[in-house]
């Protein structure tokens, strides 16, 4: 064994792990119900495809992805303590489904400052840029951008940054654990 833990806590990572397995899986199959729930709605003409498109893409980051990533992380846990002997298949391809967040995460963030426009409108679809209101109109937008869209870019590029350095930490992690358990 890799780690030489006491039983108890060995027993504890098992229940960990397979505690985040099936909250993964759960993640999972919640998305899997939703997209034939999505298709069953749009097929009986209750809403336009581009609506279900668009509930796709909210299920994706809502549900599958954090549902991989909790896989993935009981995977790595029980890989790192020793309770699997090789990577699970999950596990071997950690980088490329963190690459894969990183890309979703990215779109997300184009995603939020492509609807800025929309942000500067009223109600009414009027322009917030009134002749002889540019004032409270430049208050509106200062305001508009502290408030909604810094947060936002801030929150995917934070994501995106994440899954890139995870995955890169990952593609370099696992060799290690494989040399350092032969020379054990």
């Amino acid at each position: 064994m890799f780690v030489n833990l006491p039983e108890t806590e060995l027993e504890k990572i098992r229940k960990c792990s397979a505690l985040l397995g099936w909250i993964g899986w759960g993640l999972i199959g919640l998305a899997a119900l939703d997209v034939v729930s999505s298709i069953g709605i749009c097929l009986a003409g209750k809403v336009s495809p581009e609506m279900l498109l668009s509930s796709f893409s909210a299920m994706t980051f809502k549900e599958l992805l954090p549902g991989l990533l909790v896989l993935l992380a009981a995977q790595f846990g029980r890989y790192l303590f020793g309770l699997d002997a090789r990577p699970r298949w999950l596990l071997k391809r950690g980088t490329f489904i963190l690459c894969a967040a990183g890309v979703a995460y990215i779109y997300m963030l184009y995603d939020a400052i492509s609807h800025m426009p929309g942000l500067f409108q009223t109600s009414e679809g009027q322009s917030l840029f009134v002749e002889g209101q540019i004032l409270e109109a430049l208050g509106w937008i200062i305001m508009i951008f502290v408030s909604a869209v810094v947060p936002n870019v801030l929150f995917f590029a934070s994501k995106f940054v994440i899954a890139f350095v995870l995955a890169y930490t990952l593609r370099w992690v696992l060799p290690l654990i494989d040399e350092a358990r032969m020379t054990a």
